[in-house]
């Protein structure tokens, strides 16, 4: 762009004495001033919507964040309620435990006298299997929370995992079976002076 501007060097004075100007004594001087400037049209509007993307990705990452944060929380906060829990129920099924040991003794002692039949002592029998299984799984349950617990506080490492492994190693050692009548008939024992015959097996399938 080019921009052009003439002038005359004169006063007041000079215009009302002055006489008519002619062509050769004119004062009359033309200079011309360039002035060029490059300006892209669409450069602004182009800046403006990266800046507007920028703030818009740091919107997105800031919500990311506190969404994992809140994230990781709520897990931390389910499973310290669940190594809580599993603290109780380990507790309150080891005394179930116990009380089905107890009631097994006088089970079989009450055969013994003849106040309790066979079936009486294989009931207690498989009722104490069970107990140890609710007992096994319990413990299962309450490893499992405490690894979800460090996990969640991002404090798991691999002498934990090898602690826990130790754990499930010696518990698989000890995890009863599910009793079966052959299995528990042979262990009954006979009522002193009147022996009586082991119970009869059932049928295969």
């Amino acid at each position: 762009m080019v921009a052009g501007r003439s002038y005359l060097h004169t006063s007041a004075s000079e215009i009302v004495d002055a006489p008519p100007p002619s062509s050769i004594d004119s004062k009359l001087n033309d200079r011309s001033i360039g002035l060029q400037l490059t300006l892209p049209i669409f450069s602004g509007g182009f800046t403006q919507s990266k800046v507007r993307q920028t703030q818009y990705l740091w919107i997105a990452a800031r919500e990311a964040v506190v969404q994992s944060s809140r994230a990781t929380e709520r897990q931390a906060r389910d499973a310290y309620l669940g190594v809580i829990s599993g603290i109780a129920r380990v507790q309150a099924l080891g005394q179930a435990l116990e009380s089905s040991q107890t009631a097994l003794k006088a089970t079989e002692a009450g055969y013994e006298v003849g106040t309790r039949t066979a079936v009486d002592v294989l009931n207690s029998r498989k009722t104490l299997v069970q107990a140890k299984t609710d007992y096994s799984g319990s413990r299962y349950d309450y490893i499992v929370s405490v690894l979800q617990l460090r996990l969640a506080a991002g404090n798991l490492d691999r002498a934990q995992l090898n602690e826990v492994n130790t754990w499930l190693t010696q518990a698989v050692a000890t995890f009863p079976a599910e009793p079966t009548p052959e299995s528990l008939a042979p262990t009954v024992p006979a009522p002193p002076g009147n022996p009586a015959p082991p119970p009869k097996r059932p049928p295969r399938g």
